[in-house]
């Protein structure tokens, strides 16, 4: 049931909220339809009206338990219900719980979303009869692929089974099943086409947790790629991204054989462009660029952890930050990335409870300290936030160099890495537990396993 949270149930919110039902209402029309008189007004009504329910209201937690996205919530067919001597605000709940009520009739659907990225594949061959070299090859593809797939598994991803399809050479193209019609354009595709099913009540819903295990996925595999490793670059016109897989078009169909709103296949020249598209992408290898194999000890390691972590809660921010993580290491621009960054350590800090930035500052420097013994860290953080101030207040650009972008990542690279550390060594069983240790570490030092920055540390760099 839709009802306000406790800390909104006060006059403030209906003066916030009746004008705006009222200023919706005044555009309705006499046979009960609303006339925008701007083209994007609704938008903006629609924007603004669903901002306060997520804030003031328990609705985000209602809709992600049915599987459903706000878009399926017809509100305005609920305004064309409320009279002008209404309690605007309060009718509006009523009818949204019985709106609530009709979207738990709809049934559940199995959506598949299939993810193009410039990942090569990789086939293990059978190494029966091989010696030499060719074995050794055949193997190191083994054992990398085997890698892979274990990291696709903890975010419940597959690799899509390409296929070819002989009922091309029967049909008329258009009169093909819409599955057969992207099969048969990734299917041509020389790299990875990772497969993740969802099941939801609407699209919006599944194509949004989709795509966040889609990126959380690439963000842990930036993450083994590039944590403790600060890259620098000189010269003109170079690229201070640091991640470089790269994805393509999102393919999506339903259960019933339909492709949703995020594709569209009409005729067999749409396929032919988007097939030539897709042979445009620049392949990277697992083995050589991703260097898989090179940190198997670290996948493994994290592997056992994560796989063990049996809280949502803590899930939840693990993913999440990994999401943030693998957009950091995309992002070319140094300013942007240096501020993903600090918004991944805000977030790891403040994720389980409010801290003010003193406190903050305290817990990074400790945690840093923790991985990198060097005095002057501690210093070059205070400077650093100074120039996070800046940046964010003054909007202050370029103030930030890449020695200030990587100082920003090492952090980020600290704090997720004594994350999951915590999480296994000190037992933790939720987000609140976490909280118990960061407000300690505000205030008192905590004894740490020194022997456990091996796992993260290694000797070797890429």
């Amino acid at each position: 049931m839709v009802m306000l949270k406790s800390s909104f149930e006060c006059e403030t919110t209906y003066n916030e909220i009746n004008p705006l039902i009222k200023d919706i209402l005044d555009t309705r029309q006499d046979d009960g339809t609303f006339q925008s008189t701007g083209h994007f007004q609704f938008d903006e009504f629609e924007n603004i009206l669903f901002n306060h329910l997520f804030e003031k209201t328990n609705l985000k937690k209602e809709l992600n338990q049915l599987k459903i996205s706000f878009y399926s919530i017809n509100y305005l067919d609920m305004l064309s219900k409320i009279d002008y001597d209404d309690n605007y605000f309060e009718k509006f709940i009523e009818l949204l719980n019985e709106e609530i009520n009709r979207l738990k009739g709809l049934d559940l659907k199995k959506y598949t979303f299939l993810f193009v990225t410039n990942i090569e594949e990789l086939h293990c061959k059978e190494i029966t009869g091989l010696t030499g070299e060719r074995l050794k090859f055949v193997k190191k593809n083994c054992e990398t692929l085997s890698i892979f797939k274990k990291i696709l598994n903890l975010f419940d991803i597959k690799i899509m089974e390409k296929q070819s399809f002989d009922n091309e050479k029967t049909m008329n193209y258009v009169d093909l099943p819409e599955q057969e019609k992207i099969h048969d354009i990734v299917s041509c595709y020389r790299g990875q086409v990772l497969r993740i099913d969802v099941h939801a009540r609407d699209i919006s819903y599944a194509f949004d947790k989709a795509n966040s295990r889609f990126e959380s996925f690439l963000g842990f595999l930036s993450f083994i790629r590039n944590h403790f490793y600060l890259n620098y670059r000189r010269g003109e016109n170079i690229s201070f991204r640091l991640f470089h897989v790269k994805t393509g078009k999102v393919f999506s169909f339903s259960e019933d054989d339909k492709i949703d709103i995020y594709f569209y296949l009409l005729e067999e020249d749409e396929a032919d462009e988007i097939k030539k598209e897709l042979s445009e992408l620049e392949l990277i290898d697992l083995y050589s660029d991703l260097k898989i194999m090179h940190y198997s000890k670290l996948c493994n390691h994290l592997h056992d952890i994560i796989i063990q972590i049996d809280n949502d809660g803590l899930l939840n921010v693990l993913y999440y930050v990994f999401s943030l993580y693998y957009t950091a290491t995309l992002e070319e621009r140094l300013e942007y990335s240096f501020f993903e960054f600090w918004i991944i350590s805000e977030y790891l800090i403040k994720s389980s409870g409010k801290r003010k930035d003193e406190k903050v500052l305290r817990v990074i420097k400790r945690i840093v300290e923790f991985y990198k013994k060097d005095a002057f860290l501690s210093k070059r953080i205070n400077f650093l936030y100074q120039k996070r101030n800046k940046l964010v207040h003054e909007g202050e650009m370029d103030v930030i160099n890449q020695y200030d972008r990587n100082l920003s990542k090492l952090i980020v690279d600290c704090l997720l890495s004594f994350y999951l550390y915590s999480i296994q060594h000190f037992k933790l069983r939720n987000l609140n537990d976490f909280n118990c240790l960061i407000t300690k570490m505000g205030e008192e030092e905590i004894t740490l396993d020194i022997n456990l920055i091996k796992e993260w540390n290694p000797k070797e760099t890429p």
